[in-house]
């Protein structure tokens, strides 16, 4: 049995200088992204930009965050972190950063009941298109006979 979160919707971006996000701490839980622009995920960094009156600026790192509450009685066992489209990135949960380039990632460990955040860095300094992204629980039944 799974149990689905879906983390479409709104979230935060921003660009920065090459090198210069990670160096600011922009993927730590408690940076404060007050300044950032509205995004809507799926979307992309173009149309975010268009939407928020911006022209296209090239030879920037774009970053993308998060936030989310888990309730209390969601299980923190066997928790993937899917993405259905997420070209060269880098991914941190709740300021840990994880192996790059992969579409799921096993987050139980790095989850808390509460507010959690997550963190993108596009590697790529084109337009980046992001698709769905879910917390999957998968409770894992044990049945006895």
């Amino acid at each position: 049995m799974e149990r689905e979160i879906s983390l479409d919707g709104s979230w935060r971006f921003a660009a920065y200088e090459v090198g210069l996000g990670e160096r600011q701490g922009v993927h730590r839980a408690q940076y404060d992204t007050s300044g950032w622009l509205d995004a809507t995920i799926p979307g992309s960094t173009r149309s975010h930009l268009r939407h928020s009156g911006l022209p296209w600026m090239s030879g920037k790192e774009w970053w993308y965050r998060t936030e989310f509450l888990l309730l209390p009685g969601f299980s923190l066992d066997n928790v993937l972190l899917v993405f259905d489209r997420l070209p060269s990135a880098t991914v941190w949960v709740n300021g840990a950063k994880l192996r790059s380039d992969d579409s799921s990632y096993e987050v139980g460990s790095l989850l808390k009941l509460g507010p959690n955040t997550i963190a993108i860095r596009f590697d790529s300094q084109e337009n980046v298109s992001i698709g769905s992204v879910r917390i999957v629980g998968r409770q894992v039944l044990s049945i006895r006979c």
